[in-house]
């Protein structure tokens, strides 16, 4: 048997604060700070679970608690399924309960595919579009359209943009006006008929910027 050093014996937190509020008899015995040492390690199990709590309320975060969660969705994990594979099918189910709006499905492809969605109705008659942003051959599009053919109203029609990374562009809009006033002396009164005129003008340029290797 592994001998135990008494003198940092119990090992928990929780263990070492209950000792030093009893007789200081018990800290020379090794009965009592075993007794000591299992009701903190018994304490800090539940203390653990009290602190993970909050992360159980959302699928999002949810560890040991996912598994109530798929049991309210009706959710069966395969054996081997990760955590996020088991977290994202009970966000899924979660989300197809709710009514399928714009809103709704840009969640719902944004949980699929990680990339940042717009989702535009009416681009065509009976006709929706769905563009994705920073899109660079990393989204398995089978899956998307799959999973896109499910959940839209069967009236519609369904547009996919796949976009990359646009470059930076900066637009610049400059103006100016001219302004005219008149003032009539007293001394110096005459007719006159006066007409403004108005002419509004831009110009719009472009810059681009291309940054070339180093000279050998």
């Amino acid at each position: 048997m592994e001998k135990i050093d008494l003198d940092n014996f119990p090992t928990y937190e929780t263990s070492k604060r209950m000792l030093s509020r009893v007789s200081p008899v018990y800290e020379r015995s090794y009965v009592g700070k075993w007794i000591f040492q299992v009701m903190g390690m018994e304490m800090e199990a539940a203390i653990q679970i009290f602190l993970e709590l909050p992360a159980q309320a959302f699928p999002e975060t949810a560890t040991w608690g996912l598994g109530y969660w798929e049991q309210r969705y009706g959710l069966t994990p395969k054996p081997g399924d990760s955590l996020e594979a088991r977290r994202q099918a009970v966000i899924t189910k979660r989300t197809n309960r709710a009514p399928m709006n714009p809103r709704r499905v840009e969640i719902i492809v944004e949980g699929m595919t990680g990339k940042h969605t717009t989702v535009e109705e009416n681009v065509d008659d009976y006709t929706f579009s769905v563009t994705l942003d920073d899109v660079a051959g990393d989204v398995d599009i089978e899956a998307l359209i799959e999973r896109l053919k499910r959940i839209k109203p069967s009236h519609q029609n369904l547009f996919i943009d796949l976009r990359e990374r646009p470059e930076d562009t900066t637009l610049t809009i400059a103006g100016s006006t001219t302004s005219f006033s008149m003032t009539e002396l007293p001394e110096w009164r005459m007719d006159y008929d006066f007409k403004q005129t108005i002419t509004a003008a831009g110009i719009f340029g472009s810059v681009s910027t291309t940054a070339l290797p180093p000279a050998e």
